[in-house]
């Protein structure tokens, strides 16, 4: 059995034993010195480093410039800030189907542009001073620091004397702008209203600020603000990131504030608006009450020496059929006059749509506009748009993304949607007033 055991070849492998038998044979394996083998792949490694040495430059520049950019743009120790605004839908809830609903102040994503918009941010940017940039340590000096129209932007140093009692005021490039006894207003020539307070400013203290524009502290602001909006659309998640955790709650806080007041400001013109259109409407309304009351007091002199349908003898017997007859007679013939002056009437409101734009008023008037819902909601959803437009009009120009949606719902509303409901009532009324009268 010994025979079929392998043996060791090569330097310094044993010899057989004695008295075993067999004689030694090849193995169909080696085995590797562990340092021949890492030489061997040094080199190798080695002319590829040298053929191929501008591949490896390239690499490592690109993820130094990746890094690079990446820690510029993320803030060190940054804060985030977070809130939420309760949106009140009360007057799109199903069930709220009176003759007169006020929809919604904004509609979907209008909400998260209100927040972003100038008209929020540019009041939170003065209140909260960002336009100032200033050391941490220096905010004793800058606790007083306001602007005044107008101001000049830009970076500034102001030193203080060896004495600790005068002042200078430079911009970036030297330039002497304010001198003066520590205590006085400094940079009134700038537009700065500036009064350190007492002890905050130390002998031979430099500090370093730079001031912008209001209006590029709001664009910054715009950046780093992110509202989101939950899918019932009655929630408005804010989240807002800056270095300074006092400065972004107190921020945040201030957008939220000023948010609600320019919404309050919206749903009062909003309100004011739709009340004015109501009371045109109630006008046009009462006067056609009194002309058709007129109407039928003149109807009713002119008809008072003619004999009443009581007056006529009926022969016994036919008495019910009579009326019947006579009242199924007339109830027809007044049903068809009815008609009659509806699609006049119709027809005359939308020719005065065409001309003058679409009179809600003149519409509501027709009986038989009140009785097709189709239409009446398109009317009843044109006078909502248009108190919402009115008030958005009242602050942001036309070219602000809900004053443009809203302008683009109401000329579809104007042009399209109630032509087309009028005229296909317009076309009903007329076959029926054909049917009737054959």
């Amino acid at each position: 059995m010994s025979e079929n055991l392998p043996t060791h070849v090569g330097p310094g492998a044993p010899a057989a034993q004695d008295g075993l038998g067999g004689a030694p044979f090849d193995t169909p394996f080696t085995l590797r010195d562990p340092d021949e083998e890492g030489a061997g792949l040094l080199k190798t490694l080695i002319p590829a480093l040298r053929r191929f040495w501008w591949m490896f430059v390239i690499a490592a520049l690109i993820g130094s410039a990746a890094s690079f950019f990446v820690f510029q743009r993320t803030p060190l120790g940054s804060y985030m800030a977070e809130s939420s605004i309760w949106i009140t839908t009360s007057g799109t809830q199903p069930g709220a189907d009176g003759p007169i609903v006020q929809g919604g102040l904004l509609q979907g994503t209008a909400w998260e542009e209100l927040l972003t918009s100038f008209e929020v941010l540019d009041p939170v940017v003065i209140q909260e001073r960002l336009y100032l940039n200033y050391p941490a340590a220096d905010s004793l000096v800058f606790k007083e620091f306001s602007l005044t129209e107008p101001y000049l932007p830009g970076a500034y140093t102001l030193t203080i004397g060896l004495d600790g009692r005068d002042f200078t005021l430079t911009d970036s490039d030297d330039r002497v702008w304010s001198t003066g006894t520590v205590g006085d207003s400094i940079g009134a020539e700038l537009g700065f209203l500036w009064i350190p307070s007492d002890g905050s400013l130390l002998p031979e203290q430099e500090t370093h600020f730079s001031v912008r524009t209001p209006r590029g502290a709001a664009q910054d602001l715009r950046t780093r603000l992110r509202p989101t909006m939950d899918r019932q659309g009655t929630y408005i998640h804010l989240q807002l990131d800056d270095p300074n955790g006092q400065r972004a709650a107190s921020v945040l806080n201030g957008v939220m504030e000023r948010t609600v007041e320019v919404a309050a400001i919206l749903k009062r013109v909003q309100t004011d608006s739709l009340t004015a259109i109501l009371e045109r409407q109630l006008t046009s309304a009462t006067d056609s009450l009194r002309a058709s009351e007129q109407a039928l007091v003149s109807h009713q002199v002119r008809t008072i020496t003619m004999p009443s349908e009581d007056s006529s003898p009926v022969v016994p017997g036919l008495e019910q059929t009579t009326n019947t007859v006579v009242d199924e007679y007339m109830g027809l013939r007044i049903t068809l006059d009815d008609v009659r002056r509806d699609r006049g009437r119709l027809e005359a409101a939308l020719n005065q749509a065409r001309v003058s734009g679409v009179q809600v008023e003149v519409f509501e008037m027709i009986p038989q506009v009140r009785e097709a819902s189709p239409l009446m909601g398109a009317l009843n959803q044109l006078t909502t748009e248009r108190a919402s437009l009115t008030a958005l009009q009242a602050t942001y120009t036309d070219e602000y993304g809900p004053v443009a949606d809203l302008i683009a719902r109401v000329e579809t509303l104007e042009t399209r949607t109630i032509p087309n409901l009028a005229g296909s009532l317009l076309t009903e009324l007329l076959s029926r007033e054909t049917d009737m009268a054959a």
